[in-house]
């Protein structure tokens, strides 16, 4: 997949949300399971993947999670 579709699929999962890396994995999947036959498509990301992308100028930190010691993360524009 392409790097570009993943980070508007991203963006639509972040509208007026702010998640974890790992929630984000989950939306992702969730997604993948609901739309595609997984077994026909790659829908594996690496957590350091997605966290390339959410260093991204379209995101930005919103805190930080003591409880799973993780940046929090939205959309720029919220």
């Amino acid at each position: 997949m392409r790097t570009r579709n993943l980070v508007y699929r991203i963006e639509n999962i972040l509208q007026g949300k702010e998640m974890t890396c790992k929630q984000i994995m989950l939306a992702l999947n969730q997604e993948n399971d609901k739309k595609r036959n997984s077994s026909n498509r790659v829908t594996s990301f690496t957590s350091n993947q997605i966290a390339q992308l959410l260093r991204n100028k379209r995101f930005e930190k919103a805190g930080f999670c003591k409880k799973h010691k993780s940046n929090i993360w939205r959309n720029k524009n919220d």
